[in-house]
């Protein structure tokens, strides 16, 4: 017998709207699981979003952590994505939470139910060759919070090959913690497709972080990462390349 059951639907009541929902049900814990729903918009420049979710967290039997009661977590989140003109496109996203009670008294702390994200992007692509990509997000959550912008330059000179750099900047102040971190960094990235199903690619990033923390057991987190990858496509997907273009019948190779 499975230990969860569950349900799903999707609907299109017009052309361009569609809900899809789902919700799974714990049986062995005779309680509600984890349901969301989401109602979408989209256009030719539009694309919008607007989404409810019930999360609870799910533990198997064998386990001790379902021993503990984790509690659910309830929200509001929400997407929009426009295209202002060709080559441009920006984005926006948001999530708001709250954490139901808990039922455990923490006499000397004052601590938060209830926590929210946004983050915005936008995408230029000033000639077929570039992309330039940015974007910030922030969160407030109720064991700590970050914010932070980040950026990515592509060039693609030609079809098998791809350059990039990239860099921004994150901030953490920890809300469990007694110090606040802070970290940048900049990197570069190529990649060469050497066959239809086959990449290889390399990187090299830099990072710098300081923590609020001058005392003599504070050490230094600022390093540097090369790395080397190859990937094989097993089936087909968005990552291959895309199908040649099609001839008019009749017409030879």
């Amino acid at each position: 017998m499975a230990e969860r059951a569950g349900v799903s639907t999707q609907l299109r009541p017009f052309k361009r709207l569609s809900l899809v929902a789902g919700a799974d049900y714990d049986v062995a814990l005779a309680q509600l699981g984890t349901a969301e729903a989401t109602l979408a918009y989209s256009a030719p420049r539009l694309w919008a979003t607007v989404g409810a979710r019930h999360y609870r967290p799910y533990f198997d039997l064998w386990t001790v952590w379902g021993a503990f009661s984790p509690v659910p977590y309830r929200g509001v989140n929400g997407s929009l994505a426009l295209g202002v003109l060709k080559n441009l496109q920006l984005r926006g996203r948001g999530e708001w939470f709250r954490y139901e009670p808990t039922e455990a008294s923490t006499p000397q702390v004052n601590a938060k139910e209830s926590g929210w994200r946004a983050g915005v992007e936008a995408t230029l692509t000033p000639r077929p060759q570039w992309v330039v990509t940015g974007g910030a997000h922030t969160e407030r959550l109720p064991g700590a919070s970050s914010e932070g912008v980040d950026a990515r330059v592509s060039w693609h000179p030609r079809d098998p090959i791809t350059l990039s750099i990239e860099g921004g900047s994150l901030q953490r102040p920890l809300e469990f913690r007694f110090q606040d971190a802070g970290l940048t960094w900049f990197g570069a990235a190529a990649s060469y497709h050497v066959a239809e199903r086959w990449q290889v690619g390399a990187t090299v990033d830099r990072y710098w972080e300081s923590r609020d923390r001058l005392d003599a057991a504070a050490f230094d987190w600022n390093q540097w990462r090369l790395g080397l990858r190859a990937s094989m496509t097993l089936r087909s997907s968005a990552d291959r390349w895309a199908l040649p273009p099609a001839r008019p019948a009749g017409r030879t190779p």
